[in-house]
């Protein structure tokens, strides 16, 4: 079993163009919140800011903007908004992602294609399948006697043993082509037990692109809200803040290659310095305070 897009190589997926197509519809949005005067509160000058009584945004208002920011952080996680605080910015993004679209689609005859070759879900749903089917089976001693022990890709592993089960050759099925049918093999039984393995660090995952979506998209929105005068005369742009998350990420990306992982080899004797897993949960533990720390300043 391949855990890839068995459809197509190099090629765009419907998936894909769906999501893209998503971003266009958010960015869009966006644009009319930003542009037309109707989806926008009524200007508040100096006056009515230091008394506080400026006219807020009506439901309708605030049902668009964040209808149009959280599609775009579902879709892709936010555009980079190096051109946001000038309303038709958003515009000329959406026109880009338009074309960007068109381009994708009309490219498409020219990506190599190659037979389907089945569906992953469908040995996975399979594996399963037989192993409660037959969960009364007793396991052989000898990961051998398993079916297609000898030509198998992975090695056994102990773990989720239950699983094997659906590789197990019954008695009552003595033809090899009926066994073939109706018995899957080690190797598919392994890579349903990695997918399985990999499940909880796919549902962290889907947290920290939520919490990394915030940065390109409600933050600028935040931003609006702040006082962001450098000088008298030279305020700094809202959509200018993404520029501090690309810089964090270009500065310790730096300091991770040269100095914590060579530091981290030494206590570990690994010459990544740590596994990739544990890059994975550090990382997680550093978004989780980043966002403790935001729902403090917030408060």
């Amino acid at each position: 079993m391949k855990i890839e897009n068995t459809y197509s190589e190099n090629a765009p997926t419907p998936g894909g163009i769906g999501w893209r197509y998503s971003l266009l519809w958010g960015v869009t949005l966006l644009t009319i919140s930003t542009t037309v005067k109707s989806m926008q509160p009524p200007p508040c000058n100096d006056l009515q800011q230091s008394k506080n009584s400026c006219i807020p945004a009506s439901g309708g208002q605030l049902v668009i903007l964040y209808a149009s920011l959280y599609t775009i952080a579902l879709s892709a996680g936010g555009i980079k908004a190096n051109c946001s605080g000038r309303g038709w910015g958003y515009g000329i993004s959406a026109v880009a992602m338009g074309l960007a679209v068109a381009v994708l689609i009309v490219g498409t005859p020219k990506y190599r294609f190659r037979r389907p070759e089945g569906s992953p879900l469908t040995v996975i749903w399979t594996v399963l399948y037989l192993s409660w089917k037959r969960r009364k089976v007793a396991l052989p001693s000898d990961p051998s006697e398993l079916n297609g022990y000898c030509i198998a890709k992975v090695a056994h592993t102990e773990k989720l043993r239950c699983l094997d089960r659906a590789a197990v050759v019954i008695p009552e099925i003595s033809n090899q082509e009926m066994i073939n049918k109706q018995t899957m093999t080690m190797t598919q039984v392994e890579e349903v037990k990695m997918v399985i393995k990999l499940l909880p660090v796919w549902w962290t995952c889907i947290i920290f692109w939520t919490i990394y979506s915030q940065m390109t998209t409600f933050s600028v929105e935040q931003a609006t809200y702040m006082d962001r005068h450098i000088t008298g005369s030279f305020q700094f742009p809202s959509g200018s803040l993404s520029f501090f998350l690309f810089i964090s990420v270009l500065l310790f990306t730096f300091l991770n290659e040269k100095i914590l992982i060579p530091v981290a080899g030494r206590f570990t004797h690994n010459p990544q310095g740590i596994t990739s897993l544990q890059k994975v949960g550090i990382g997680l533990f550093f978004s989780l305070l980043a966002m403790i720390i935001s729902a403090f300043v917030e408060k």
